[in-house]
């Protein structure tokens, strides 16, 4: 064949397609980009992270790649000329709600749960992130083709051959290595024949969601006589994710500067399971048992269509192989509970960027065996992470057992970092949420088993949260840098500057 070779291939352009192509094509390595739709195109994962945020410019100053400067931080987007739309994130915020409980002043609640992040991170809308972030894909020399499907996948022993039809007219592409970035609807997985039967699947974590943008929606503080009172919480809860909790699901409000908020409920499937109700009458059914968010949502007008998921949770039997591998969305499904999705993306990059560079290519080792350090720690970071998230379903049924429980991530990502796991992406042992720690991760699973006692109880015995609180405030004291659980500080953990100075000082740039 007289077709040229690309030394990869990434099917999907969105988030992790995108950067993952830029790196590439950055380093040097010939890179295809194939997209089945058109940019702008909406996707969900809208709320960064700090995590997220510090890959961002991890990736910047690594690859010398500034256009992802801009994309680190709310301060740097808004300084940028381009003035992407994006939001402000300060807090994740959490705000407990009783199904069906009129509420005249928020005093009246005293259920608000917020954990400031090291800086100012981003809402990101994700029409205009991922068309920018292909934009600078095209620039650093990858090659972009949209409007396309991808018909065959074969993968031989000595390359990968995609056969394409765009309008109409069918041709071929070759490469040494093939890169699935398409989530859900994995191309590789359906040729491959990857994907693991839903009643199989190695997770007990069920949700699914209920979503759309609405403009106009009233701010929290506008909903209550008096505004939302708090002496401890002097940032605006505006600048945060919201996350409205109740028996069953959470909502979300993730607002943008523009004006417009995302909007969305995920239900837990052991409450509510999946049913052929219209999304928009099931949205309102439940958004009327919770009197707070059906005022804000008030005379808020709907400015995008209503989507419905089934299921969020679907996995692969293997996520890397000899010449391919899928990227995190492509190799399983989660939940958006806080934005663990952007987070996995961004890790999974950075091991398989590393295995792909030092590795791979360098010994023109394509074997399945060469991205070990890329395929193993992710599906550790699957088992574990869907866990914590099931555990957080399971503790919504008792508010007290949820506003400990909801710490983990809290507990676990600074200690993480400390410990320098960000910058080791051969390590298979530097997990997400601390897995990698065998200390860390026998107190989570711990608490696990409480959680989930508890979820079957009506009432959960006093001494329980007690021992539960000692636990994290005592038994987890090496992890716990803002006094999380102790009851002075009454669910309002502020960023302390001593222990943001050894964060700056840990989170280098050394590869």
């Amino acid at each position: 064949m007289n077709d040229p070779v690309f030394d990869v291939a990434i099917v999907g352009s969105g988030f992790a397609g995108s950067i993952t192509a830029t790196i590439l094509s950055k380093l040097g390595y010939s890179t295809l980009l194939l997209e089945k739709g058109k940019h702008p195109r909406f996707a969900l994962g809208e709320s960064s992270t700090p995590v997220t945020t510090y890959y961002f410019e991890r990736f910047a100053r690594l690859f010398d790649i500034p256009e992802f400067v801009q994309l680190s931080g709310y301060d740097r987007m808004k300084a940028d000329p381009l003035q992407l739309n994006c939001g402000p994130k300060e807090l994740f915020y959490y705000l407990y709600h009783r199904l069906d409980a009129p509420i005249r002043r928020f005093e009246e609640l005293d259920r608000e749960i917020a954990l400031q992040v090291r800086g100012v991170d981003l809402q990101y809308d994700r029409a205009v992130l991922d068309e920018y972030l292909m934009r600078v894909a095209c620039k650093y020399g990858a090659t972009y083709i949209d409007d396309v499907d991808v018909t065959t996948l074969d993968v031989r022993d000595d390359g990968v051959e995609l056969v394409c039809v765009k309008q109409g007219e069918t041709f071929r592409h070759r490469a040494r290595f093939l890169i699935d970035g398409t989530g859900n609807h994995s191309v590789l997985s359906q040729a491959l024949n990857l994907r693991v039967s839903p009643a199989d699947l190695d997770t007990p974590l069920a949700s699914r969601t209920i979503f759309t943008h609405y403009r106009g929606v009233k701010n929290l503080n506008a909903v209550f006589p008096g505004g939302c009172p708090n002496e401890r919480l002097p940032i605006d809860r505006q600048r945060s994710t919201q996350h409205h909790v109740f028996d069953g699901g959470w909502y979300w409000f993730i607002p943008f500067d523009s004006g417009v908020t995302s909007v969305g409920v995920s239900l837990d499937l052991d409450r509510y399971p999946e049913n052929s109700v219209a999304a928009e009458q099931e949205f309102l059914e439940i958004t009327r048992r919770l009197p707070v968010v059906a005022d804000m949502l008030g005379n808020a007008e709907r400015v995008l269509p209503w989507f419905k998921s089934r299921r969020l949770q679907y996995l692969s039997k293997e996520f890397a192989g000899d010449r391919w591998a899928l990227l995190p969305a492509a190799a399983f499904g989660m939940d958006a509970w806080q934005s663990t999705g952007l987070t996995l993306s961004m890790m999974g990059i950075d091991r398989l960027v590393w295995a792909l560079d030092n590795v791979v290519f360098r010994f023109n080792a394509f074997r399945k065996e060469s991205l070990r350090s890329y395929a193993k720690p992710l599906r550790q970071e699957y088992h574990d992470v869907s866990r914590f998230v099931h555990g957080v379903y399971k503790s919504f049924r008792h508010y007290d057992i949820f506003r400990l429980f909801c710490l983990m991530p809290a507990l676990s990502v600074e200690p993480f970092a400390l410990d320098g796991g960000l910058n080791r992406p051969w390590d298979e042992n530097a997990l997400f949420m601390f897995f990698g720690n065998p200390h860390w991760r026998t107190a989570f699973y711990r608490l696990y088993d409480v959680v989930l006692a508890c979820a079957t109880r009506d009432r959960v015995d006093p001494e329980v949260v007690r021992g539960m609180q000692s636990f994290i405030v005592n038994d987890l004291k090496r992890y716990n840098n803002r006094d999380y659980g102790d009851p002075a500080a009454r669910n309002i953990h502020m960023r302390r500057g001593d222990n943001d100075r050894a964060l700056e000082d840990a989170l280098r740039f050394d590869r």
